[in-house]
């Protein structure tokens, strides 16, 4: 389950259109038509990403109208910053030691 969550939102992550989204998002809620103006595509194209963005967990759409509101929701991004933050760890470990072995053989 973990690794499906993981892919999906790498895999929403991979597109600039979604990643702007996702920025835009973060300062209001947006919608697929006020989008399509903005990137120059069809209403159905920002629709797809919406799709996208919302199987990752990453952003929540509503209905408001006629229009399909989109907003982040960011307990999407836990199982991936998790994932990160393992390497983080990982990584900083290995600097500390590698510190350590010039420190005491310089």
């Amino acid at each position: 389950m973990v690794e499906q969550t993981l892919d999906n939102v790498f895999g929403a992550l991979s597109n600039q259109y979604r990643r702007d989204i996702l920025r835009r998002v973060t300062k209001a809620p947006e919608t697929a038509s006020s989008l399509a103006k903005v990137y120059g595509m069809t209403i159905a194209a920002v629709a797809k990403h919406f799709r996208v963005l919302e199987r990752a967990g990453l952003i929540q759409t509503r209905k408001e109208g006629k229009e399909r509101l989109a907003t982040l929701a960011p307990a999407g991004f836990r199982d991936a910053q998790a994932y990160l933050d393992y390497y983080e760890r990982y990584w900083n470990r290995q600097l500390d030691q590698l510190e350590s072995f010039l420190k005491e053989n310089p």
